[in-house]
């Protein structure tokens, strides 16, 4: 302490940097945008690719043939119909009652592709199903069979769904005399057949729900009952319940000339539609073509950039189509008028 003492006053002192003014070194503007606009960049990549693969709806025709391997033969825009329990007399079978709608015009084109199948490759009895409920499988067949029917096709129309029947309540005729008349009681196929509205097109309901549909569906008695349509009419649809729940699709699927796949683009089809298509493929199934339906309910969904919106503001004819009431008028000038502002 002493020497330090002593030694303090003798201390020199020498200035190394002479006082300046201060200026700031970080952040840097430039430099924290450059880091933050790749690194923006980068998450950005990355979500795009993680949404992408996460999105698990078809976008085109050309991606459900890829994937599914079959054509897109039917594209069936939105159908506005009323309640069944309003109407019993058929609000779901537009194609008897608009004629000339655009949604009619849809199944005649996928009429056209399953005559040609049909004249090719002899196909004559068709299962109409779906990967999941909800899908419009019921609706689109009984279109379907009207549609073939109106072409001068002798048809039939089974309903092979024996869990949730509704090609009785869409005609607006009785669920019996059907199926379980026949394998049950033993009545004749000519009693239990009943007509529809269009002459040519006939329905076989399922009569009665059964206690075990799963081994009714399977049973050789009713598969032997398919068989037998064969050289009756000139085409067989059969309604069944969806291919995902339970397996009678693919029991029946093993039995008849071809499959119709019916699809509504929503979230999630992609996955349940390849499912549904290896469940098919498992049990040798003929997978004819895929439905699409309700195409304009999805935006994300491109016909190869034309889509139906034609369809809506079309005249067919002499007719104007009302968009928004779903029926046809005469084109008079003041239909005309209308329509313009419209």
């Amino acid at each position: 302490i002493n020497v330090v003492s002593n030694s303090y006053n003798m201390t020199k002192i020498r200035i190394t940097d002479p006082p300046g003014v201060g200026y700031k070194t970080d952040p840097n503007l430039p430099k924290s945008l450059a880091i933050g606009t790749f690194l923006a960049g980068l998450l950005g990549a990355g979500l795009a690719l993680l949404i992408d693969r996460a999105d698990s709806a078809f976008h085109s025709p050309q991606e459900i043939l890829q994937r599914l391997g079959a054509p897109v033969i039917g594209r069936i825009p939105r159908a506005h119909v009323k309640n069944l329990k309003n109407n019993k007399s058929g609000s779901n079978l537009i194609t008897a009652h608009q004629t000339n709608s655009g949604f009619t015009e849809s199944f005649r084109a996928a009429r056209t592709a399953l005559l040609f199948a049909s004249n090719s490759k002899g196909i004559k009895t068709i299962l109409c199903t779906s990967p999941t409920a909800g899908d419009g499988k019921s609706t689109t067949v009984s279109n379907l069979a009207l549609s073939m029917a109106q072409a001068g096709k002798r048809v039939l129309l089974v309903d092979g769904d024996f869990r949730r029947p509704r090609v009785h309540a869409y005609f607006g005729v009785p669920i019996g005399p059907g199926i379980m008349d026949i394998l049950e009681k033993g009545m004749p196929l000519a009693e239990a057949i009943q007509p529809s509205l269009e002459p040519n097109l006939e329905l076989l309901t399922i009569g009665s729900r059964p206690k075990n549909p799963g081994e009714t569906v399977a049973s050789q008695e009713f598969l032997a009952l398919l068989d037998s349509f064969h050289d009756t009419y000139d085409f067989v649809l059969v309604d069944s319940p969806p291919v995902l729940p339970v397996a009678d699709p693919c029991v029946l699927a093993s039995r008849v000339d071809g499959v119709l796949l019916v699809l509504r683009i929503r979230k999630g089809v992609r996955v349940t539609a390849e499912k549904a298509r290896e469940n098919l493929k498992r049990v040798g199934a003929n997978i004819m073509g895929i439905m699409v339906n309700g195409i304009d309910e999805n935006p994300h969904y491109n016909e190869y950039g034309y889509g139906y919106g034609y369809q809506h503001n079309y005249g067919y004819g002499s007719k104007y189509y009302d968009r928004q009431t779903g029926d046809y008028h005469e084109q008079t000038a003041k239909i005309r008028a209308e329509a313009g502002k419209k």
